[in-house]
């Protein structure tokens, strides 16, 4: 068996999926009030004045509800503080999208 070990990326070896995201607490709530939108192409959370009208329709952005009703995967969010003090949430989804 050969071991081969990739910074900064996960894999799995079954057909189920995962996906994280982490972000600070402040970004958090600005996008569980509506502030901010997840971009689904660059995989990160953005303002909504930045979203780019043109890729609107064809379903780059999700909002939080959006983002956490997935029909077909389970939700997760979580959230820690670092030593230093910051608090960071992790959420995202898993389970068998097929």
């Amino acid at each position: 068996m050969k071991l081969q070990i990739r910074t900064g990326l996960f894999e799995t070896n079954s057909s189920s999926t995962h996906s994280l995201v982490m972000c600070m607490k402040k970004d958090w709530n600005a996008f569980r009030r509506g502030n901010r939108v997840y971009d689904r192409w660059d995989e990160k959370l953005i303002n909504i004045n930045e979203m780019d009208p043109e890729d609107a329709e064809e379903e780059r952005y999700a909002t939080y509800g959006e983002f956490k009703d997935d029909k077909y995967l389970e939700y997760f969010e979580d959230e820690f503080t670092t030593p230093s003090g910051e608090t960071v949430v992790a959420f995202g989804h898993y389970g068998y999208d097929g």
